[in-house]
């Protein structure tokens, strides 16, 4: 997304490696939604938003969809309580959020 590919290019190319993976005998799947940036600019915004309907279009029993970027904690990059300065990583606490939101998915396996 930050380098300028298309939505439609970041979904063919995510499939793509999801079938891959599947044809490599993987058959469940834990997909985290793209989180925003400081960085990003409009047309980034809705690619990503693209990107993230796309993901949340594959939650079934063996695909879980964690919406990082719709948790009230995760959805501000300039919030330092829970990225880093640069806008763009998480620091220890949103890593700590990601991990328990990626924790409830895996439970409903």
């Amino acid at each position: 997304i930050g380098l300028g590919a298309s939505s439609a290019t970041c979904i063919a190319n995510y499939t793509a490696l999801i079938a891959d993976l599947a044809a490599r005998g993987f058959n469940r799947f834990v997909h985290l939604t793209a989180l925003p940036t400081t960085a990003e600019s409009g047309g980034q915004t809705t690619i990503r938003n693209a990107f993230n309907a796309h993901l949340a279009s594959l939650a079934s029993a063996t695909h879980k969809v964690v919406a990082l970027h719709a948790d009230a904690s995760l959805d501000d990059p300039a919030d330092t309580g829970f990225y880093n300065a640069d806008g763009l990583h998480l620091n220890d606490a949103g890593k700590t959020v990601a991990g328990h939101l990626v924790a409830t998915a895996l439970q409903t396996f």
